[in-house]
């Protein structure tokens, strides 16, 4: 059940970052953008765990995970990883999870506090998973995005070029 929630956890992040694997994503413009069974497959996320299950107490105590995925190269040798917190109940296993991107890097290295509707959410044994997706500056990978554009100006590869929404 942790690889199937693990995989699903993946592939939604995935999905909501809009960027995909090496395997999924290349470089070369007659390949295919999208395979969607490499993007569902969590082995190739290269996970780096940051902070392994632990407790943590509160009103509604929970268990929680902080890793780093690679869901991309943004090209050949330059990975695209992302920072992802697991939070889910503390004595039980989750049953589907709750997404949000809406965070910050610095914010998802501490153990999260549940609000009171992320309580209810824990309660009803689901899980929820916190990650960046945003301007990749705010995301704490600037640089990379600068290189990512002028690597597109250079080429005009539209598969180095990542998109960052500005609000």
């Amino acid at each position: 059940m942790r690889s199937k929630f693990i995989a699903m956890t993946a592939t939604a992040t995935l999905l909501c970052l809009g960027v995909f694997n090496h395997v999924a994503f290349a470089e070369d413009p007659k390949t295919k953008l999208f395979d969607m069974e490499a993007i569902r497959d969590a082995e190739t996320l290269e996970t780096e765990i940051l902070q392994d299950w632990h407790l943590v107490e509160g009103r509604v105590p929970t268990r929680q995970k902080f890793v780093t995925v690679k869901v991309g190269e943004t090209w050949p040798g330059q990975d695209y990883r992302m920072p992802v917190r697991m939070v889910v109940p503390a004595k039980r296993k989750a049953e589907g999870f709750h997404l949000t991107g809406g965070n910050q890097p610095k914010q998802l290295k501490r153990d999260t506090r549940l609000s009171p509707i992320e309580q209810d959410l824990i309660k009803g044994g689901v899980g929820l998973v916190y990650t960046v997706v945003q301007v990749l500056e705010q995301s704490g990978l600037g640089k990379l995005e600068a290189d990512s554009e002028a690597r597109f100006l250079k080429t005009l590869n539209p598969h180095v070029k990542i998109q960052s929404l500005r609000v």
